[in-house]
Order: C-alpha cells, then structure tokens, then sequence
C-alpha cells in the first residue's frame, strides 16, 4: 500500500482500525497503536532478510552484529473493512516490546503509552522469552482522514 505525502509515494502498512482508535490518534489523545506478535503481523512487520541475517549471527555467536529487524516502512493507511472511513499517518519509530516493566514503562514515559500499566505484572514471573510480545508504531504525523 502507498500514500501520498508532500507530494511523494510513501509505502505503508495497510491495517484496520476502530474508528473510536481512529478518533483518538486523529485527535491526538492517542500517539500509539499496537498490534500482536503473531505469525500474520511478523510477515507483515519484519523484514525476512534482516531476520535471517539475525539468525545466522544467533547461530553463530556474534550478538553485536544482530540488526534490528522491522521493515523501513514509516507510514500507515488505517481503514474499516466497510470503507466508511480511513486515515493516514506518518510514524517515527516502530518497535517491538515485551510485556515486561521495563518495557511498559519505557512507552508511558517517552509517548504517553498507558495501556498496559497494570496489565504486565501477570506475567512478571515468566521468562521474558515466554511473554507476550507485541509491536508499536509511534504516531508523529497525520498526513490525511476520511470519513472520521
């Protein structure tokens, strides 16, 4: 998916939305969206080359030279599977983060991210590997909206 931007192509990712959500970042009240750690997000987010390169540096022992592994993708077009709606907009950081204090806390004090305060304590006895993951996009950046 593109969008449009300064008169430009932008690539995007192309994501459904509530159009309460959508109100919300359209507004401002809301500067991050989250989506699952699961097989359909990892295709969509990660980029194949990037986690293979991480893997074969696992593999081999050289942590320092594992690379972060997300698309260089900076914009999203969110929309409602009726098509009554939709908006775009430009992000300056996409993450991944794990339910964990650190984490958690860390997306509340840089972008106001207060969703999961109390959620990550249930699994503060876990391994971290075992956790929920999930991604982030930080907003900074509405570039067009219909239909909210």
């Amino acid at each position: 998916m593109q969008i449009e931007y300064d008169g430009q192509k932008e690539e995007a990712y192309s994501l459904t939305i509530y159009k309460t959500h959508a109100q919300e970042i359209l507004s401002g009240s809301k500067t991050v969206e989250i989506r699952s750690y699961s097989n359909k997000n990892c295709e969509m987010f990660l980029d194949p080359d990037k986690t293979a390169l991480n893997a074969k540096a696992r593999e081999e022992g050289r942590l320092s030279d594992l690379v972060w592994p997300m698309k260089d993708i900076f914009a999203i077009h969110f929309y409602d599977r009726g098509g009554r709606y939709e908006l775009n907009v430009l992000l300056d950081y996409c993450g991944l983060a794990c339910m964990c204090e650190e984490d958690i806390k860390d997306l509340g004090d840089r972008f106001g991210f207060h969703d999961y305060d109390n959620e990550w304590q249930q699994y503060a006895k876990m391994p971290r590997d075992d956790r929920p993951w999930f991604f982030w996009f930080h907003i900074c950046d509405i570039v067009s909206s219909r239909g909210l």
